[in-house]
């Protein structure tokens, strides 16, 4: 097992695939196994969502099975589920689930971790805190409104 470091992309197979995905506060910006940075864990790092991570949340909850599948593992906590309960308790084919669930964990919204040959999925509560906290950062703090409106006048009307 490889703990909560980062793993070079390509060096790990198997179970140790899921490590990736872990954050690890200690490690700085981590690259994943795609080219460039991945943004889940810099915005884990430092606590901040910005308009386009919310964005692609807001985009991934937009669907209705999507929706549900974020909610059952809400409602199942930090436990988590596997996929094949997923599937029993919303009715969803395997290969519809699976899409579903690639779109949440890219979205950052949702984690997994291999445990034997199934996999467990647990919603990421920091990310999900970090999306309200997005939503509501000026909440009932008002707002500037422009001076009067007024309506203009057509050609050739009288005052």
């Amino acid at each position: 097992m490889l703990g909560d470091r980062a793993v070079p992309a390509g060096a790990a197979t198997g179970s140790d695939a899921a490590q990736r995905l872990r954050p690890d506060p200690q490690a700085g910006i981590r690259r994943s196994g795609r080219t460039g940075v991945d943004r889940r864990r810099y915005f884990y790092i430092f606590g901040i969502m910005k308009k386009e991570e919310a964005l692609a949340a807001l985009a991934a909850l937009a669907q209705e099975s999507r929706l549900d599948v974020f909610r059952l593992l809400v409602r199942a906590g930090s436990d988590g589920l596997a996929v094949g309960e997923i599937a029993e308790a919303l009715e969803l084919p395997s290969p519809t689930l699976s899409f579903h669930l690639k779109e949440l964990t890219s979205a950052g919204l949702l984690r997994f971790e291999r445990v034997g040959r199934s996999r467990i999925y647990r919603p990421d509560f920091a990310a999900m805190q970090r999306l309200v906290g997005f939503l509501s950062e000026h909440c009932c703090e008002g707002v500037e409104r422009p001076g009067p409106v007024r309506a203009r006048r057509r050609e050739g009307e009288r005052a």
